[in-house]
């Protein structure tokens, strides 16, 4: 047997997600780093920008971008390599240039590694642990321990579920796990941090929603079909989940377009006085908000000024609002007795208060009708209905034109608990949790429990939990339990790797390391 490995030094833990990858140091960090799992290419030009380099692209309409998951798993293991070394690059960890990667890729040394300020990492004496969604095929995990040891250079290297790790400090021993990613969703049913063996994936997450957001917007009003990053932050923004569909939707029949109440408007960015997208109310809903507020503004005031029951001080107030009115106007007005007050002498060298007063009101009149003039110009992405009816393909995916026997969600994870023990099902039902970037929408615990309830038995209890930070909370959970464990318990070592490679041991790398880990992490 090879001798027993030396600890590592720093343990790097990666969340490989769909839409971003979240790493960091354990131990050094309580929330990860974050960066785009995506490269992107220029048009008519050779450079790829990788992760972090793709924001600094405006407009993104002129990059094409590529993938590396499709529904959950890696499908272009070159591209994630790439992700991977600028990942490896922001942590300061010096990857080796004489291998077959860095010669395919031509990598070169980073102009990070010049600055003395923050020190440099070797990987020859640090672990790496990449975090996979369930079901990912045994042939594509041996290549990513076969990158990591070749290519990257690492001494330890393992593979663990992020699903699992949802369920870890819960309130009980078993936990139903709800992934709502950006490629799949993944409903992974678990005991003491163990998988109980039925998964169920639904092929619908953040990605196919945004797509749903791109057709629909490019055949109503503008075309977006490249704009995939700015329609993420329309989705981020004004999506949500409704708890009356059926009453949204006669809402809608009998009001005309801008008179809804969920009616907005997505201020598009020009890139060049504004850069960043925004959300406004419609016209008529912003002048029914301004009146509003202006009669709560009048009503307040109404109640601080002090009793007069005598009604003197109204008529003084009134009189005095009109002479202000006068004054503002220049011209000449009636009082209260029918006498014709004479307006101020305006040929006076020196400017009077009330000539500034009107000077005053004259140029906020122009500001304002300027400030409309300019946001009537701008190009607004004109959103209504589409707020609550492409999140409602979570429970109807028929409605997004996929098959009409595919599961919804709620179907799903009943399906998934079933399949377990029956001793483990009312506890499962009592602890759903929901985790990833999907579950952040609005509405959507609350929406989950109504379409549960009615599918599930009414002798089960039904409690429904939603992650304090939903995309971090896999990662922050991981790393708190690597803390607490030996590295021999979830990771393989190099001289085990290499033992693992010759003809008389046959078993596969993963093979081992699920023997290891007795199947409880992946």
């Amino acid at each position: 047997p090879p001798p027993p490995a030396p600890p590592p030094t720093n343990i790097l833990l990666i969340d490989n997600g769909g839409d971003t990858l979240k790493f960091g140091f354990v131990g050094q960090q309580e929330k990860p780093n974050s960066i785009l799992n995506v490269t992107a290419r220029l048009r008519h030009q050779f450079t790829v920008l990788v992760g972090d380099e793709v924001q600094s692209v405006q407009p993104t309409q002129l990059i094409n971008t590529t993938r590396s998951l499709e529904r959950g798993c890696i499908t272009n293991l070159g591209n994630q390599v790439q992700v991977w070394k600028r990942l490896l690059e922001k942590m300061r960890i010096q990857v080796p240039l004489t291998t077959e990667a860095s010669e395919t890729f031509g990598w070169k040394v980073s102009r990070q590694f010049g600055n003395k300020k923050t020190p440099i990492y070797f990987p020859q004496t640090m672990a790496v642990v990449i975090m996979l969604c369930p079901l990912s095929p045994r042939s594509i995990m041996d290549q990513v321990i076969h990158v990591w040891f070749k290519d990257f250079g690492f001494s330890h290297v393992g593979l663990v579920t992020t699903s699992a790790f949802g369920s870890i400090h819960t309130a009980t021993e078993c936990c139903c796990v709800v992934d709502m990613g950006w490629s799949a969703t993944q409903v992974v049913p678990t005991y003491k941090y163990k998988i109980l063996g039925p998964i169920r994936r639904q092929p619908l997450g953040g990605r196919h929603l945004v797509g749903l957001w791109k057709y629909y917007c490019s055949y109503r009003q503008w075309n977006l079909m490249d704009a995939e990053f700015l329609l993420e932050e329309v989705h981020r923004a004004l999506s949500y989940v409704s708890l009356d569909l059926r009453g949204e939707l006669d809402n809608a029949q009998h009001n005309i377009l801008g008179k809804r109440h969920f009616d907005r408007e997505y201020v598009l960015p020009d890139y060049q006085t504004v850069l960043k997208g925004f959300v406004r109310l419609t016209p008529w809903l912003k002048k029914l908000d301004d009146k509003k507020l202006r009669q709560e503004r009048e009503l307040c005031n109404f109640e601080q000024a002090s009793p007069d029951p005598t009604g003197k001080g109204r008529f003084q107030r009134d009189k005095t609002e009109k002479t202000i009115e006068k004054n503002a106007r220049g011209g000449i007005s009636k009082d209260e007795s029918g006498n014709e007050d004479e307006s101020e002498d305006f040929d006076s060298d020196e400017e009077t208060d009330n000539q500034q007063r009107k000077r005053l009101l004259y140029l906020k009149e122009e500001e304002d009708q300027r400030k409309r003039e300019i946001e009537a110009e701008r190009q607004t992405l004109m959103v209504s209905v589409e707020r609550f009816t492409i999140p409602e393909v979570i429970f109807y995916p028929s409605d997004a034109g996929l098959e009409t026997k595919m599961a919804s969600l709620p179907q799903v994870i009943v399906s998934a608990i079933k399949a377990c023990p029956s001793i483990y099902q009312s506890a499962l039902y009592e602890s759903i949790r929901l985790i990833g970037g999907a579950c952040q929408l609005s509405n959507v615990k609350d929406r989950l429990c109504i379409e549960l309830r009615r599918l599930i038995p009414s002798q089960y209890d039904l409690k429904i939990e939603v992650a304090s930070d939903p995309v971090n909370d896999a990662w922050i959970k991981a790393s708190s339990w690597l803390q607490h464990n030996p590295f021999s318990q979830w990771s393989l070592s190099r001289e085990n790797y290499e033992a693992c490679l010759r003809p008389r041991e046959r078993p596969r790398v993963c093979q081992k390391m699920l023997e290891k880990q007795h199947g409880r992490l992946i």
